[in-house]
């Protein structure tokens, strides 16, 4: 099984009472202002892209999954093909 393709965005939060909507596979999310712009500033309209960010790949409410996730974020950039 191939490993998907992805890059790793890391950037910096933002203020959380700045927030606007965002639809992620046809659901809306709710996302600082901060995340909104670094996501649109590196958008290719050509090509469907794969973007692992953590405030939407992590449930910020769920306090296991989140240290879990975490520990875990190391090698989440190390595989991904491209740190943003």
């Amino acid at each position: 099984m191939q490993r998907p393709s992805y890059s790793a965005l890391s950037y910096v939060w933002g203020d959380p009472k700045h927030v606007c909507d965002i639809a992620i596979n046809g659901k809306m999310a709710k996302i600082t202002k901060s995340l909104a712009n670094a996501l649109r500033s590196i958008r290719k309209n050509t090509k469907i892209r794969v973007i692992w960010a953590d405030a939407i790949c992590i449930n910020q409410q769920d306090f296991d999954e989140k240290s879990w996730q975490v520990q875990e974020m190391a090698a989440i950039y190390k595989r991904a093909d491209r740190v943003i």
